[in-house]
């Protein structure tokens, strides 16, 4: 039996608008993915910001699995240059 599908994961994947679904939707697909075998990642990073409005103030956290710190650097790195249009190893 196939899972429902997640609409707000369709709309934000099909506009590549990431305000479309949650953060915890994100999770949620995230997780489904790597219990079904589709990523088996070797380090997982999770960033995290809540902001205060009401203190114009924002709280970042993370949470990190599989990983040494410079590995970890380096994944935020490649990212950060996926981003930008650097499509280079």
């Amino acid at each position: 039996m196939s899972e429902p599908v997640n609409l707000a994961e369709e709309r934000a994947t099909r506009d590549g608008d990431c305000r479309e679904w949650t953060p915890v939707d994100a999770l949620k697909a995230c997780l489904r993915d790597i219990e079904n075998g589709e990523i088996v990642p070797d380090i997982l990073y999770i960033a995290m910001a809540q902001s205060d409005e009401g203190k114009d103030e924002a709280y970042y956290d993370f949470k990190v699995a599989g990983g040494k710190k410079l590995d970890i650097i380096g994944l935020l790195f490649k990212h950060l240059s996926l981003q930008n249009g650097d499509e280079s190893e």
